[in-house]
């Protein structure tokens, strides 16, 4: 069934069986009638003409935020006549006609058709960080729709750090950002995606990444610390002080503030990347820590932790926070997971809940079947094994020795193969926004988190990558997912020929940090050394380079793994080196995808061996600035396949 995300199961009928008989839309409700999911299914369904849908609801007042797995299953049939679905709830509901809604677009709406499906996790996630750049509501919206029809119901906000903070607080306007987000917008946005099955859950972080906070309010970091708002990347220095009163009322009114806007029981509080040294140098500090028996700057920031959960329990909160918030006297709370897949275990052996998001880092521009292989709930140890592989992707080999720098994050690594841990409610890709914005907010995203929907979603075993690919080939021609055609327009826009444009669709962006940290910090990784060391992007870094466009995984190159005629994608790539190039890393990543063909041509042909070709093919595996090029490592793959016989 070439549904994203498969389904638990269907029967499809066979291509003969002809499509069913269809007219304008309409909806018609067996039990309850939902107005929820009648907009719903008119806003996504009205243009489709699929025919009559009789819907069959059972509960229509199950609150999103409580609902069970088995209470977002839907049963969907076609018949000659009409559409049958039965749901337990609005959720399940809302699941079906996303279904419907993939299968109609594709032409699939085939007589006999019939699915049952449910998902295997609550929380099914998408972290959007919109603090580094802002994302303009109407963007978010279209996110949330896209979400919505691939089964995603969890949208996570990224609201504040040390380069913004885009709440729009009425009780603390002087730490808001020039651009943000206002409480009605915000509420809007709630209802918006709570419409299609989706919540919102908002984050503020703290102690730390909060120099835009101390910039506007020095009183509430350390005594005589101060600093200016930035617009560097990396972990900054600034922090709160845990031993100051006035910085829990602060947290405590911007918590009544943000759960009088967002309904959802959930709250992100943060707690990653503490940069202590503010904390230890000061005497004031010290002494309180003294006081609280508190024996370094990791029980302090756990105190701190504590004060946050109490406040967000007193509000009726449950409150998430990152991975470092882990201690033997932590408090009650989620933890999100993203060092390394070890701190998974570490909080499940603690007794607190996990949402696993380490092997989804979306902004890291790996393709989709190195995020496919991890399963959020599999044994620790064949986890370390798939993260210790990346390490030998020939596609990572560029990043791989800094890659080792995160080895660190597995100190402290339990065991849960003896003894029960608390539950994995999910998972959540996350997509940092250091070098994304709003313009180049769909290609990152779209290319790869319909991998990610489907491994949240369907079975433990659905694997086969193979298959996904395919199924994706067929989401990527509906409009609404068509990340080709958008690359395309935005590399028109840079004044590129048709055949510059096509033939860049061949290179990817770098892997792993190596765009942001840049040449020179990436050696300090690779070194063992960490930053302060300047960075190539800011802030105020335009993106609008051929890079920024680029999605991170090139689906045109791995439509070629198996052809054996490359005379017309060569003719492509020869005129498109004809033109001139605005810069000159793409274009020399260009050659080395025409080098490539050219190569495997010969290699076809009978007049270059085997074990040549790969060594050729292997020395054009390599990045021209923040450009690499895609043919080499497809085609090499695809004769150490033996796909040419």
């Amino acid at each position: 069934m070439p549904i994203i995300p498969q389904p638990l199961q269907s029967v499809y009928p066979p291509e003969t069986v002809e499509s069913k008989n269809s007219g304008p839309t309409q909806l018609k409700f067996a039990k309850e009638h939902d107005v929820r999911v009648e907009k719903y299914a008119l806003d996504y369904l009205g243009n489709q003409d699929v025919g009559l849908i009789n819907l069959s609801i059972e509960d229509a007042s199950t609150d999103l935020a409580s609902v069970a797995i088995s209470e977002e299953s839907y049963e969907l049939r076609v018949l000659d006549s009409s559409i049958e679905i039965s749901a337990g709830t609005t959720w399940g509901a809302i699941r079906s006609l996303a279904t419907l809604w993939q299968a109609a677009k594709q032409g699939r709406l085939n007589s006999g058709l019939s699915i049952r499906d449910e998902p295997r996790f609550l929380w099914r996630g998408l972290m959007l960080d919109v603090a580094r750049h802002f994302i303009p509501l109407r963007t978010l919206r279209e996110t949330v729709d896209r979400m919505s029809l691939l089964k995603l119901n969890v949208l996570h906000l990224h609201l504040s750090d040390d380069q913004g903070f885009r709440f729009g607080s009425k009780k603390y306007p002087e730490v808001v950002s020039e651009a943000f987000y206002s409480l009605q917008e915000l509420r809007s946005l709630a209802r918006y995606c709570m419409d299609r099955g989706v919540r919102l859950i908002p984050e503020i972080d703290l102690p730390g990444h909060v120099t835009h906070i101390v910039a506007s309010r020095p009183d509430l970091a350390p005594k005589g610390r101060a600093t200016d708002r930035t617009q560097k990347f990396g972990v900054h220095r600034a922090c709160l002080d845990p031993s100051n009163e006035n910085v829990y009322i602060f947290v405590r009114e911007l918590i009544e503030e943000l759960s009088d806007v967002f309904p959802d029981p959930f709250i992100h509080l943060g707690g990653d990347e503490v940069e202590p040294s503010w904390w230890i140098d000061d005497a004031n500090i010290k002494s309180f820590m003294k006081k609280n028996r508190l024996s370094n700057s990791i029980d302090l920031q756990n105190y701190f932790f504590r004060r946050l959960v109490e406040i967000g329990t007193a509000l009726g909160k449950t409150v998430i926070g990152w991975d470092e918030v882990l201690h033997s006297e932590m408090p009650g709370c989620v933890v999100q997971n993203w060092r390394g897949c070890t701190t998974r275990d570490r909080a499940r052996a603690l007794g607190r809940d996990c949402i696993v998001s380490s092997p989804y880092y979306l902004d890291l521009n790996y393709p989709s079947d190195l995020h496919y292989q991890f399963d959020p709930e599999e044994n620790q140890n064949t986890m370390l094994e798939r993260e210790d592989s990346l390490l030998n992707d020939p596609r990572l080999e560029h990043v791989a020795r800094a890659m080792e720098w995160t080895h660190q994050w597995r100190a402290g690594a339990i065991s849960l193969e003896d003894e029960e841990g608390t539950s994995i409610i999910g998972a959540e890709a996350c997509l940092w926004s250091e070098l994304v914005d709003a313009n180049c907010l769909f290609a990152r995203l779209w290319s790869r988190l319909p991998c990610l929907a489907e491994r949240f979603w369907s079975a433990p075993d659905v694997k086969d990558i193979s298959d996904f690919y395919r199924r994706l080939d067929r989401l990527m021609d509906v409009g609404e997912f068509n990340v080709r055609r958008s690359v395309l327009d935005k590399l028109r826009d840079k004044k590129l020929s048709p055949e510059q444009c096509e033939a860049a669709l061949f290179s990817e962006p770098t892997k792993w940090y190596s765009r942001l940290l840049g040449a020179e910090a990436l050696a300090s990784r690779i070194s063992g050394n960490e930053m302060p060391i300047s960075r190539p992007y800011s802030v105020s870094t335009k993106l609008n380079r051929i890079v920024d466009f680029l999605p991170s995984e090139s689906l045109d190159a791995l439509r070629y793994k198996e052809t054996k005629d490359f005379s017309e994608l060569i003719k492509l790539l020869s005129v498109a080196l004809e033109h001139d190039w605005p810069e000159e890393e793409i274009r020399m990543s260009t050659e080395k995808n025409l080098e490539s063909v050219t190569l495997l041509s010969k290699y076809i042909d009978g007049n270059i061996e085997k074990e040549s070709v790969l060594l050729q093919l292997n020395r054009l595996c390599v990045p021209n600035g923040e450009y690499i090029p895609a043919l080499p490592f497809v085609l090499k793959k695809s004769i150490s396949e033996n796909r040419y016989g």
